[in-house]
């Protein structure tokens, strides 16, 4: 056995394909043991006499022969010289032969010199053919958001080529992975292949535990072999919390009991418990306007000419100017008002909790009970009141049982109101119309022509919403101006294995499903935890124009119930 040789071996002969990256082989420096040169002389076919040399710092100034070599080999000469600094050089072309595109190199034979002094040297001849890759990914940006799922990313190499890449880059919140579970991360300056026309999935994996809030941004770069695709770049986003509401979210203190919306000064009117407070908010200026009350009030509503807040409280009404906050009449009762409305015939109705029918004549200030009787003769018991429209009529349903009836009413004469008809129909928490008053809104999903006297002993059903398995619908709006039927409820979320609520628009001619609005999370502290909470919006209403959406929500939680309200206009 012969003393070992440090060399270093460089080839000219097309040292790897064209089509690869010289980052991918390592310069090498390595030794000899014995006879055997253990790094190959890599060669390609060549018609051109091309150097190819050695660097042995152990022989220099040797001369060398050549005894044996490959056949599709030719030398210009046999006989060489090693130079003072250890150069051993030859001059060959190769001949064509058949070269396959594989992952490992081919064994063409081996070169075997004779050196001055040192005996046989063998040079192992190969040659790698790793073809022209192509190298792509599906995506150029990822953004988690909120999210902290692992997603996927796909590398592919739809070419006849091996695709060599490498991470050189990436976030240090984020890990890529080979692998969908943990632990099988990639490295920076981990090397990987792709064979021709395959693709690989790779698996990004979040991890924002130490993010300051706000948006992060950054970048996966992939060194590739493909030299029209040197680098393949990947944005990624996340963004982490702030637990902080948004200015457009607007507390609400105390608990919403009820809400109306005026549409020609784009104003809510709505009142709260614990405090008792009526409020009055502008969805175009944002200005907000707030009244104490001395009853805990139970009902809102507005005049005709929506100048005048009617207000249904415990043990008295009030009659509110709008635009001035100020009480222009107080009616001392001995119950709790639960529904008003506007007759616009100099007359308000109201009722009670008992379900009794009242009227308020406006010009005498006097108070009289309405008996009504139902087609049986039975006396009507309603506790929700509707104006229909142009008409001098009434419709009133009950809320303390199911199914309620449905009665409409004659109001022709203020102070005598008569019974025109009635259905056996149940419409849910609060009677809801179409602008024109031509639909009818269930809070089952149904919709129904409005009915008139001529209507017979059934409702027409005009149509169902679809939706999907869910809770319940919390609350329906219609907006003539973009033809749309509004509704909140509460549809399976898979990805929250529970309910969450959503917004949803219906066509109102066809009732085809044109879009799903999530709601936005509110930042709240629920039982000692401040966290983002799922929200519910419990009224909502079109603006004028039909652009906005003006929200009024509370977080949605089981038990115990919580008073997190706020407003919310969205633009829609």
């Amino acid at each position: 056995m012969k003393k070992k040789i440090i060399y270093l071996l460089t080839v000219v002969v097309l040292f790897i394909s064209s089509s690869c990256n010289n980052d991918f082989l390592e310069e090498n420096k390595k030794q000899v043991d014995g006879y055997h040169l253990d790094t190959p002389l890599f060669v390609q076919p060549v018609s051109a006499y091309t150097e190819a040399s050695v660097t042995l710092p152990d022989l220099k100034n040797k001369g060398f022969r050549i005894l044996q070599y490959p056949k599709i080999i030719h030398f210009e000469t046999f006989d060489g010289h090693i130079d003072e600094s250890g150069k051993l050089s030859f001059r060959i072309k190769v001949d064509a032969y058949d070269n396959p595109v594989q992952l490992e190199p081919q064994n063409l034979g081996s070169i075997i010199l004779n050196v001055e002094e040192f005996g046989l040297l063998s040079i192992n001849v190969q040659s790698i053919n790793w073809g022209t890759p192509k190298a792509s990914v599906r995506e150029t940006l990822v953004d988690f958001d909120l999210f902290r799922y692992r997603k996927e990313l796909r590398i592919e190499n739809f070419a006849d080529g091996i695709l060599f890449y490498k991470l050189t880059k990436k976030p240090s919140w984020l890990e890529v992975s080979r692998s969908s579970w943990d632990g099988d991360n990639i490295k920076t300056g981990d090397v990987n292949y792709l064979e021709p026309n395959r693709y690989y999935t790779l698996f990004l994996i979040p991890d924002a535990d130490e993010l300051s809030p706000g948006v992060h941004e950054g970048e996966i770069v992939f060194e590739t072999s493909d030299p029209e695709h040197p680098l393949l770049k990947i944005n990624v986003k996340i963004r982490e919390r702030t637990y902080e509401n948004p200015e457009t979210m607007i507390p609400i203190e105390g608990e919403v009991v009820d809400a109306e919306f005026d549409k020609t000064t784009n104003t809510a009117v709505f009142i709260t418990r614990n405090p008792a407070k009526l409020v009055a908010f502008n969805a175009d200026t944002g200005m907000k306007k707030e009244k104490l009350l001395d009853k805990n009030p139970y009902c809102v509503g507005l005049s005709a000419e929506s100048n005048t807040i009617l207000l249904g409280e415990s043990g008295q009404m009030k009659f509110i100017d709008l635009s001035t906050f100020t009480v222009k009449e107080k009616v001392v009762l001995p119950y709790i008002v639960a529904d008003i409305v506007d007759g616009e015939n100099g007359h308000y109705y109201y009722s009670n909790k008992e379900g009794e029918i009242y009227s308020f004549n406006l010009s005498s200030k006097e108070v009289k009970k309405q008996s009504i009787a139902d087609s049986f003769g039975y006396g009507i018991k309603a506790d929700i009141l509707l104006k229909v429209g142009n008409k001098s009529q009434l419709a009133l349903t009950g809320s303390f049982v199911s199914p309620n009836g449905f009665y409409l009413i004659d109001a022709a004469v203020p102070d005598d109101l008569k019974l025109v008809h009635d259905w056996y129909e149940s419409f849910g928490k609060k009677l809801l119309t179409s602008e024109d008053f031509k639909y009818l809104f269930s809070f089952t999903s149904s919709i129904y022509k409005f009915p008139d006297e001529n209507t017979g002993n059934t409702i027409h059903l005009l149509g169902e919403l679809s939706l999907q398995s869910h809770t319940g619908i919390t609350w329906m709006h219609h907006s003539a101006l973009t033809s749309s039927v509004w509704i909140s409820y509460s549809p399976y979320d898979p990805s929250q294995s529970w309910f969450k609520e959503v917004i949803a628009e219906y066509d109102d001619k066809t009732f085809d499903l044109k879009r799903t609005i999530a709601l936005n999370e509110y930042v709240a502290t629920y039982n000692g935890t401040k966290d983002y909470y799922h929200t519910s919006a419990r009224y909502f209403f079109s603006t004028k124009a039909g652009n906005k959406l003006f929200l009024i929500k509370n977080i949605d939680v089981a038990s115990p119930p919580a008073d997190t309200w706020h407003i919310e206009i969205i633009d829609v």
